[in-house]
């Protein structure tokens, strides 16, 4: 008897154990929030539970801003028939240990299977930045163009304007796109305007450069007489730009401190249209 009652004792400690261990294990470190948004695979959400307010006075460089009121149903919406987020991991962070632990119970309700917490924004030591920062998304960064040659934020100095054209060398209409875009660049280039390409698809899943994705880009870019700079993504330029666009490609407008300004096209456009577009912004700067 009182060796069932030991076994049954010793059970008990095992699940308790346990328990104990996957509630310790959903609190992720500062250290490795940094280190999942300095490397990490594509699929990663970083969400900021607070309110709007919060979110856009201060937040952590590339969270989303999902409230924990609305947490439910927006990520639910995530989740659609033809793909499955549910494997990724998914971390979350608020004002108090209780909310962040609530938001965990809704995305593993869900389905999520991989859902941390941050152990609310106070262990959070790095650097914060507000909404106004976020569209200054060229602000600060530094990468290669597809030739191997440096290039930082100094590249937008000058130019009133910079159209920057976000492409893929798998979307069949490139061609024709930065043949358009090129002959933009030629005909409206100067202290007004200028035109720069970022490359989406050179970069693998832990966001290493492919070289033969680099090699395709510069022969694609050759043949259309492209002369322009198209650049290689670093992981800022990754995180601030293309892990935030609905679809590729996309083009937008930056001024000279990076600061979005005008509107976001995506898809593919004709000269006279573009003309229409670029004229227009030029015009908002002046």
């Amino acid at each position: 008897m009182k060796k069932a009652m030991l076994a049954c004792l010793l059970i008990a400690l095992c699940f308790s154990f346990s328990a104990f261990a996957e509630s310790a294990d959903c609190v992720m470190s500062a250290e490795t929030l940094q280190d999942k948004l300095d490397n990490c695979p594509y699929y990663f959400y970083l969400l900021d539970i607070r309110d709007k307010k919060q979110y856009n006075d201060a937040h952590i460089p590339h969270a989303y801003s999902v409230p924990l009121a609305d947490l439910h149903d927006t990520m639910k919406q995530v989740l659609y028939s033809r793909f499955s987020y549910m494997a990724i991991d998914v971390a979350v962070y608020g004002d108090t240990a209780e909310d962040e632990e609530k938001a965990v119970r809704i995305l593993e309700d869900l389905g999520f299977t991989s859902v941390y917490r941050l152990n609310t924004l106070e262990s959070w030591s790095g650097r914060l930045v507000s909404q106004h920062d976020e569209r200054r998304i060229l602000g600060y960064w530094d990468t290669t163009d597809i030739h191997g040659a440096a290039v930082d934020q100094t590249i937008l100095r000058g130019h009133k304007v910079t159209m920057v054209h976000v492409w893929a060398t798998y979307w069949t209409p490139c061609d024709h796109d930065l043949s358009t875009l090129a002959r933009l660049n030629r005909e409206y280039g100067g202290d007004d305007f200028q035109v720069v390409s970022l490359v989406s698809d050179v970069l693998d899943a832990s966001l290493s450069v492919v070289d033969e994705k680099v090699a395709l880009a510069r022969e694609i870019v050759r043949e259309v007489e492209a002369d322009f700079p198209h650049l290689i993504p670093s992981h800022d330029l990754f995180w601030s730009i293309i892990g935030q666009l609905d679809a590729i490609p996309t083009t937008f407008f930056v001024d000279e401190t990076g600061m979005l300004i005008g509107r976001s096209v995506i898809g593919s456009l004709d000269y006279a249209e573009w003309a229409g577009i670029v004229e227009e912004t030029i015009e908002g700067v002046r």
